[in-house]
């Protein structure tokens, strides 16, 4: 992908990460049903932490 967007940045705890802070930050971008790109690794720690994945659509980048 030569082309990329950011749409924000979302300041954390020490202790979090970036699977604590990706629910926040699309919830306070309110970017329900956009298609959002984010590698693999991070997309399945958000499923497996019962994270609700189904309120975004989700395309994998390897």
């Amino acid at each position: 992908m030569a082309n990329r967007i950011v749409l924000g940045q979302y300041k954390c705890n020490d202790k979090s990460n970036e699977i604590t802070a990706i629910p926040e930050l699309l919830r306070l971008l309110d970017i329900h049903r956009w298609m959002l790109r984010m590698q693999w690794d991070v997309k399945r720690r958000l499923l497996i932490g019962n994270y609700q994945a189904n309120l975004w659509w989700y395309a994998i980048e390897h």
